[in-house]
């Protein structure tokens, strides 16, 4: 189980420890990476080739949802669509969902529906897994969205083979921007 809090640090501290992580993903990706620093001493972190186009703006941080942006002539300008410049009909995704993670290995183009593909499970539900849900008898019922539709894929007595048949057809029908239970 994962938590997600914010501890206050202090700057210098947090300097050096950014400053190791962008080592380490020099060395275990083969790339070089900069931070840009935000309101509320968040950051965003960029490819080097991006780093000189982008330092020249003053960005922000938008809280919900949690994205770099800008502001020109009272327009909107999101950081990973000025990376990726996405033709019209197209949006930019964060593959592994952390929105402040602005490099080019992990933004791609999506249409808006392989991007709905990508997204996390719901909170409040009554299963721990994507695509699963107790019905009225206590069975554990999987479904899965495509192409605008919802498709039932059975009822099962266990949760986890519910689960299962999620992440099957989670695979053969959303590809590479599938999210699964058991990846």
């Amino acid at each position: 189980m994962y938590f997600n809090f914010c501890i206050k640090v202090p700057v210098f501290l947090a300097r050096i420890c950014l400053w190791i992580l962008l080592r380490y993903k020099k060395i275990r990706y083969g790339c070089e990476f900069r931070y840009i620093p935000l309101n509320q001493g968040r950051f965003v972190i960029v490819d080097l080739a991006d780093y000189e186009k982008l330092i020249k703006h003053k960005w922000r941080v938008m809280i919900i949802p949690e994205y770099a942006v800008r502001t020109e002539k009272g327009e909107t300008i999101y950081m990973h669509n000025e990376i990726m410049r996405p033709q019209s009909g197209f949006i930019v995704d964060h593959r592994n969902h952390k929105s402040l993670n602005n490099t080019r290995m992990n933004l791609r183009i999506a249409t808006r529906s392989q991007n709905s593909c990508n997204n996390k499970k719901t909170r409040g539900c009554s299963s721990k897994y994507k695509g699963v849900h107790r019905d009225k008898k206590g069975l554990w019922r999987a479904k899965i969205h495509f192409n605008g539709k919802e498709i039932f894929l059975g009822c099962f007595e266990k949760e986890i083979d519910a689960a299962k048949a999620y992440d099957k057809a989670a695979k053969e029908l959303h590809g590479e921007f599938a999210v699964l239970n058991f990846p």
